[in-house]
């Protein structure tokens, strides 16, 4: 990977990030709610309305982010053709969702910290955090049936995003109910199935954007369904690997919690790949670990020993980098040569490279 892509894939982030603020600020403004309520504020509600929903989605898009999802969807709309300019505002909404899901994700795995910051529900009561993000669930929507798109192009929109938030919850529920019972054994089909519904879901959304701005075959649009979705799998998977061998200062950037998976209880590939080799007591072991839902450093440092034992980390990364090597070659033989088609290789290449 060049020196210089993360920096581009940084500024890129940064243009999307505007973006998403404005579009947030916007979506709350007493102006547009009173086109969305219909009702006039009553004196000083506005107020309200501001700390229950504006400032604290404020708090949360003010964190560090690497909006990954936006830039990817403009790369790829420009490889195949189309026209990304002034389509900048669609290809934010599937990153709007994700960070709503993030809010209640945070929840329901009693998470501590989301970018950095305590999470949001530590901050402002879980009430409101879950109120706040539900909103935010149909901001998109919102933004598409007042765009300038044709109604054709409204009703794919809102259908891509609508499917999108279907199958994260499905993949939602699979990994909830997982952490909640440590002793169920996982296979790695089962887990990379749970992936592609709850991480990749946005990522093929954005792919899907990109073919409704570019007009291409359907044949090419089910490739990169397929592409995106893998994409989704190597940025999760390097995820559940990052969360286990950063270290304190590479931590900080990750902005999460070190281990923060072992003491959700989460059954990472990581994991289900060591428990499918170790011994009875070993395996035992790491399920009263997982269960423990702990924090104290000698229970994780324990588990980390016996992820270590079986070469569990090494395998998964084995695992992501021949993923990643299918990856950029489905994108060579399914792209014309030129420079976006450059740059998403480049950003295959940072999905399993990155230390953020």
């Amino acid at each position: 990977m060049t020196t210089d892509f993360p920096l581009l894939l940084k500024k890129r982030g940064a243009f999307f990030d505007k973006l998403i603020k404005n579009e947030v600020e916007n979506f709350f403004t007493e102006k547009n709610l009173k086109k969305m309520t219909g009702m006039p504020h009553a004196p000083g509600t506005g107020l309200y309305i501001d700390k229950s929903l504006t400032i604290p989605l404020a708090d949360f898009f003010d964190r560090q982010s690497k909006k990954l999802r936006p830039v990817f969807g403009q790369w790829l709309t420009e490889a195949l053709g189309g026209t990304a300019k002034n389509r900048e505002r669609f290809f934010i909404l599937p990153e709007i969702l994700h960070s709503a899901s993030l809010i209640i994700d945070d929840i329901e795995d009693s998470a501590t910290k989301r970018r950095n910051k305590p999470a949001l529900h530590l901050l402002y009561g879980v009430d409101i955090a879950v109120n706040a993000a539900n909103a935010l669930y149909f901001l998109p929507f919102h933004t598409i049936n007042h765009s300038n798109l044709l109604n054709e192009e409204k009703i794919k929109a809102a259908n891509i995003l609508s499917e999108a938030m279907q199958r994260i919850h499905i993949g939602q529920a699979l990994d909830i109910l997982w952490h909640k019972a440590p002793e169920l054994l996982i296979t790695p089909e089962q887990y990379l199935q749970m992936v592609k519904l709850k991480t990749s879901s946005f990522f093929r959304a954005e792919s899907r954007l990109a073919f409704l701005f570019s007009k291409k075959e359907k044949a090419l649009e089910q490739k990169w369904d397929s592409i995106s979705e893998n994409l989704g799998i190597a940025f999760q998977i390097m995820d559940d690997v990052l969360d286990l061998t950063l270290t304190m200062d590479e931590q900080h950037k990750f902005g999460k919690d070190f281990s923060q998976d072992i003491a959700e209880g989460k059954k990472t590939l990581v994991i289900i790949d060591a428990m499918s080799k170790a011994s009875s007591n070993d395996k035992k072991r790491m399920i009263e670990i997982l269960k423990s839902h702990s924090y104290e450093n000698r229970l994780r440092e324990e588990i980390l020993g016996l992820l270590s034992k079986y070469n569990a980390i090494e395998n998964t990364k084995i695992f992501v980098t021949r993923l990643a090597k299918k990856i950029k070659k489905d994108i060579s033989t399914s792209l014309e040569n030129g420079t976006s088609k450059s740059l998403l290789q480049k950003y295959c290449d940072f999905m399993i490279e990155r230390k953020y």
